[in-house]
């Protein structure tokens, strides 16, 4: 069977500058961002205990989010171990 599906990589082997490209090429369709200056300021939380009685899922993008690569960012597995307790 063959992938056919639109994300398929058939044949090509994904750089950087390939990624760049496909997104410029959707960027027409995307939400403009805010201005830096409206822009929300990030919250480093030590735990996830704050948001414990606001969610019900918690979703974790691995990818660059809990993970670089094959190493964990740190507290990243403490802070999921955390998370089950909740």
């Amino acid at each position: 069977m063959i992938d056919t599906h639109p994300t398929s990589f058939n044949g090509i082997t994904p750089t950087p500058a390939w990624a760049f490209h496909q997104y410029e090429q959707i960027r027409r369709w995307l939400p403009a961002g805010l201005p830096t200056s409206e822009q929300p300021r990030p919250v480093t939380l030590e735990d996830m205990a704050p948001l414990a009685d606001r969610f019900q899922v918690y979703v974790f993008d691995a990818f660059g989010v809990l993970n670089a690569g094959p190493r964990a960012f740190c507290l990243a597995s403490t802070i999921l171990s955390g998370s089950r307790q909740l």
